[in-house]
């Protein structure tokens, strides 16, 4: 029996999808793709044991896809990957349905 989590990660950027690669592929059954909309279809077809979303909580348009993507998919556990840090992050993640949020400690040593 496989005991893999099956993932999908959601990035806008593609080359960080290769770190993310590099740390879930070998504990992880791992779809990827950096479309909302490829996203959401994936959600449609596939079972997923949680949804990685690498995302900044300060552009519109990816607080719209949160807010469709909770709307058609309310039950999947939800994990926020954030670039940075404020007071207003812990907030938003949860505001948006996520069950947690992290913070890239690489983007923590940039500053």
């Amino acid at each position: 029996m496989n005991s893999a989590i099956k993932t999908l990660l959601m990035v806008e950027n593609v080359h960080q999808s290769e770190f993310f690669e590099k740390i879930l592929n070998n504990n992880f059954i791992l779809d990827k793709t950096n479309d909302f909309y490829k996203a959401l279809e994936l959600l449609d077809v596939e079972h997923f044991d949680i949804l990685l979303l690498n995302l900044d909580l300060k552009d519109q348009e990816n607080i719209n896809f949160l807010k469709k993507l909770r709307a058609q998919h309310p039950d999947v556990p939800l994990l926020i990957i954030v670039n940075y840090y404020d007071e207003e992050t812990p907030l938003k993640a949860f505001e948006f349905g996520a069950h947690d949020y992290l913070i890239r400690v690489n983007s923590l040593l940039k500053h």
